[in-house]
């Protein structure tokens, strides 16, 4: 029975972990000058895309910044997990 149990565990966690994606945000500019918001909480950032893996989502994050240097919100993106508890602040 143990053995099932720790299975079953085993199971529910990777599901767990396989829930989790990445999601590229950049700051809301709202015209700011000089530039993006980019002290504003995490939760106010604008969502760009999603991907299943980090690697994914910081190898766009570098593509943009090769074709679109002139757009500051680039300068700041991040990737962030899909759990990441900064992204339901207020």
């Amino acid at each position: 029975m143990r053995v099932l149990e720790s299975l079953q565990m085993k199971t529910h966690r990777f599901a767990a972990i396989a829930l989790v994606a990445w999601y590229l945000i950049v700051p809301q500019s709202l015209g700011r000058v000089p530039g993006p918001a980019a002290d504003a909480p995490l939760s106010e950032w604008r969502l760009a895309a999603g991907f299943k893996t980090a690697e994914l989502c910081h190898a766009q994050i570098n593509k943009m910044l090769d074709y679109h240097t002139a757009l500051a919100d680039w300068e700041h993106a991040q990737c962030v997990p899909s759990d990441d508890p900064r992204l339901k602040e207020k």
